[in-house]
């Protein structure tokens, strides 16, 4: 398949940083293909995460 940046068929990923679409391609059916799955958190986890993340990006209230 054609990996030249100009066709646009990139993508950001975590670990890889840019890879071209074929390569995507190719991981996601080795994942199906090895039975790995993404793990999903509770509902419970992901609102602690975001309230926490929520308060970090906070600004101060009455900072001077």
């Amino acid at each position: 398949g054609a990996t030249a940046i100009e066709l646009g068929d990139r993508f950001h990923v975590p670990v890889s940083g840019n890879i071209s679409g074929v390569e995507l391609q190719a991981l996601a059916t080795e994942s199906i293909l090895q039975d790995r799955r993404l793990a999903i958190t509770s509902p419970i986890v992901s609102t602690a995460g975001l309230a926490v993340l929520a308060g970090l990006m906070a600004p101060d209230v009455g900072a001077p």
